[in-house]
């Protein structure tokens, strides 16, 4: 995380192109190259980008046979193609979070995908031998990143992690697995339903957190009626759900429960499945749409929405078409008008079962098509046709934060035209060092600081530069803004053109005086811009798919505290939350609430919780409930980074591991003499890699680690091993 207190923020906007990318996790490597012959692929699901539907597929033994020593990897198209698509992928290869090796890092040549299921990769991807030795723990993760070719367009696109350099990757969001495996195994559960002949079993407060229908049936004004109803049953604890077959409620709750689509039987989506596949899959989601609209789903209304535009012919664009006007589905209503706009398809929807059904029961919706079909009035002979667009200039945008931790010594020590040199980060899709001059770049700069920053692509890029001191509380205030500027590297560091820079960036003096010198140290960050061509775009409405509402729902239910049936006293303070979330999330909680530790919770009582904060506790709560930490409001840097650690502890406590991930990568930029002894032994003590490798970068430097043994962390360090590796250290520094 970012000096800042934020997330930064990346937006791409491509000229002519859209990018996105899908993880595909091999969990038991050594299983799929057992079961997989020479030949033969595991799909991933199915993803978009672009507006398209793809796969990945993996053959962990080859596809040809001259490549049975090899894993191969292609891109599928996974949809019906109308209009052949133009794409290109790059693949790689994460080994336990780590950064993926050179070689297994392959681009493939732009290809036209002009039907579905076919597929452009690598028949040799990477060699079994040498991929072998990097795999730990039977995992690895392949990344596939795809960048489809497309009309000029502009395309948001959410933040892409930063992770240091050291800390190990922060794997994505494992909420939704938790409550996955929640439902699957029914611990805690406390409510049946009974549909169309099956019995299934769910959490009251799971689904209250989701719908609002729910919630009015189980806690709210229905309450009473939905008691009559499981009355009225053979099971009298269970509720009656009427009008709905099994597998559309078992959908419905996998939904609710993992915020996405089941996939579909056989392993098949939209028209995979031999057999009639792409009929069963466009019937169940008509099926799910009418019972999302039931309950209240909106997110899940608008996948199936999506999934149903899909799938309209002349067959089924009638009885869609009554669907969306029932149900208010607006998109999938204009999808089929503009389908059935067309003379020949409306012929051949006229003829079907489901067009005579739409006369009856929506005439109102006969009348816009009609309207559809009258070609438009020409325009008055005073009216200029009206026609809007935009001319865009792209940028994609990152930033680094560099800290100066024992500034003076920096000041005087390091000479005029002498410089300290970053590590190589990424910001803006480009791979930058900066070249900070203490004092100064020249003779004639020498009250000032220089700053330079210097491209390590081999890349023609314009780019625009700001750059900020930080205050103490990580926001920005002393500002430079940079003009354009061309910048352009070949490998050496002396290439022309390839840093830009102020050689008088501040007076010394001047920032001496200033609030941003403060225990002696100093933020700078650098925000860069990198330009793209100006294109043209449209403006464009459409009922896109809005992103998961998991986190919010339950953080809403944490925040409410509705229905809580388990109480924890935490530094004096009482915290209430909710067992089946807590047990779905956390093994230790699992075993606590409801496992073997279960006799020794009191039944009524509150749960003690020794050696933790109640601040900390409640903020453990709000990661296990949304996934994420909460937000930092005017948390000076110290009292952050001290979060950090507190919650490093606790998530080691509770076994949460992405957690303890979030917590190490925040962390590592928090690094300096003063604190990296402690933050060294906190690392060991807890089992944190990547954490511990960032303190030993840091202490690798000779200065760093002489003023770091002056610190009462470094009096107070007990870790035998961690000392060991110290002297190892401080011997090869001695023999430089």
């Amino acid at each position: 995380m970012a000096g800042d207190g934020t997330n930064p923020t990346e937006s791409a906007i491509v000229g002519g192109t859209v990018t996105g990318h899908h993880l595909l996790h091999i969990d038991g490597y050594s299983h799929t190259k057992d079961q997989l012959p020479n030949g033969r692929c595991i799909d991933s699901r199915p993803f978009t980008v672009g507006g398209h539907l793809w796969r990945i597929g993996y053959y962990s033994n080859g596809d040809v046979a001259d490549g049975s020593a090899y894993m191969a990897v292609y891109l599928t198209i996974d949809e019906n193609v109308v209009v052949a698509v133009k794409a290109f992928a790059k693949f790689s290869l994460f080994f336990n979070g780590e950064p993926t090796p050179p070689a297994f890092v392959h681009t493939t040549e732009p290809f036209v995908f002009s039907k579905k299921g076919i597929g452009y990769g690598f028949s040799k991807y990477a060699k079994r031998e040498l991929m072998e030795g990097s795999i730990v723990e039977d995992k690895f993760t392949i990344r596939c990143d795809v960048v489809v070719s497309t009309e000029l367009r502009a395309e948001d696109r959410p933040p892409a992690p930063a992770p240091s350099d050291f800390a190990a990757v922060v794997p994505p969001s494992d909420l939704h697995r938790h409550l996955g495996d929640l439902l699957d195994s029914k611990h805690g559960a406390d409510v049946t339903f009974q549909v169309g002949g099956e019995a299934f079993r769910a959490h009251r407060y799971v689904l209250a957190a989701r719908s609002p229908v729910f919630r009015a049936e189980l806690f709210g004004a229905m309450r009473e009626a939905t008691a009559a109803a499981a009355a009225s049953s053979s099971d009298s604890e269970a509720i009656r759900v009427d009008d709905m077959e099994a597998p559309v409620f078992s959908a419905l709750l996998r939904f609710v429960y993992t915020d996405a689509l089941p996939a579909a039987p056989g392993g098949a989506d939209d028209g995979q499945a031999a057999g009639g596949g792409s009929e069963e899959a466009a019937a169940m989601a008509q099926h799910l749409l009418v019972a999302a609209d039931r309950y209240d789903l909106k997110r899940l209304k608008l996948l199936c929405e999506d999934k149903l535009r899909r799938h309209i012919d002349a067959a089924s664009a009638a009885s869609m078409l009554a669907l969306a006007e029932q149900h208010h589905c607006r998109s999938l209503k204009e999808a089929c008008l503009v389908f059935l706009s067309s003379p020949a398809n409306l012929h051949a929807a006229m003829r079907s079962d489901g067009f005579e059904h739409l006369s009856r029961s929506c005439p109102g919706v006969i009348k816009e098509l009609i309207s559809k079909l009258v070609p438009p009035m020409p325009p008055p002979t005073t009216a200029p046709p009206f026609a809007s667009s935009a001319i865009v200039a792209g940028a994609v945008n990152g930033h680094h934060v560099l800290r100066i931790d024992g500034y003076s010594h920096t000041k005087n020590t390091v000479r005029n035209g002498q410089h300290i040199r970053s590590c190589m980060f990424r910001a803006a899709g480009c791979s930058w060092i900066v070249y900070y001059y203490p004092n100064g770049y020249t003779a004639e700069s020498a009250d000032f600081i220089s700053l330079y920053a210097e491209l390590q692509d081999d890349v023609l890029t314009t780019a625009q530069f700001t750059v900020s001191l930080l205050d103490e509380l990580g926001r920005p205030g002393w500002t430079y803004r940079s003009s354009s500027c061309t910048c352009k590297c070949s490998g050496s560091s002396g290439e022309e053109y390839s840093m830009w820079g102020g050689e008088r960036f501040i007076r010394r003096d001047e920032l001496e005086q200033s609030e941003y010198v403060r225990d002696d140290r100093l933020a700078i960050r650098f925000d860069v811009a990198v330009m793209d061509k100006l294109r043209t775009t449209e403006e464009i409405a459409g009922g896109a798919v809005p992103p998961s509402e998991m986190s919010r729902h339950f953080a809403d239910l944490l925040a409410s505290g509705d229905g809580a049936d388990v109480e924890f006293r935490v530094g004096g303070e009482t915290v209430a939350a909710h067992r089946v979330v807590l047990a779905a999330r956390s093994r230790v909680f699992r075993a606590e609430l409801l496992g073997p530790m279960k006799e020794g919770v009191a039944a009524n009582g509150a749960i003690q919780v020794d050696d933790m904060d109640a601040e900390v506790f409640r903020s453990l709560l709000h990661f296990v409930y949304t996934d994420s930490l909460p937000p930092e409001t005017g948390t000076p840097r110290e009292g952050a980074a001290a979060m950090a650690q507190h919650l490093i502890v606790a998530a080691d406590r509770y076994d949460l591991e992405r957690l303890k991930l979030i917590c190490e990568e925040r962390l590592c930029e928090h690094i300096g003499v003063a604190t990296a002894a402690t933050t060294l032994e906190l690392a060991e003590r807890h089992h944190c890699h990547g954490l511990k490798r960032a303190c030993m970068e840091f202490l690798s430097s000779p200065t760093n680690l002489k003023a770091a043994m002056e610190t009462d962390g470094f009096e107070q360090l007990s870790c035998p091993a961690v000392l060991k590796e110290l002297m190892a250290k401080a011997l090869v520094l001695r023999l430089i």
